[in-house]
């Protein structure tokens, strides 16, 4: 079994953190996105928004039997 240190570990996501801030930095739309998508929601409750599945055609308003494409207008739901 291979024990990472915890300092290791701080390491490698201070690393990540800093990509992170920059990343937002250089693209401010992306920050402003992530931050409206996630004000006032818990973790759990922002993740979830992103995971709900579908079950009715967006366009024609049909059950979607658990597919991505409409068995009516034939449409794809992403």
């Amino acid at each position: 079994m291979n024990i990472i240190d915890d300092d290791f570990l701080q390491y490698i996501f201070n690393i990540v953190q800093k990509g992170y801030e920059d990343y937002k930095r250089d693209h401010p739309d992306f920050a402003k996105v992530v931050e409206e998508q996630s004000e006032g929601k818990t973790d759990a409750e922002f993740e979830a928004q992103f995971n709900e599945t579908r079950t009715h055609c967006e366009f024609c308003g049909e059950c979607l039997e658990g597919f991505d494409q409409c068995s009516e207008c034939g449409r794809i739901n992403l």
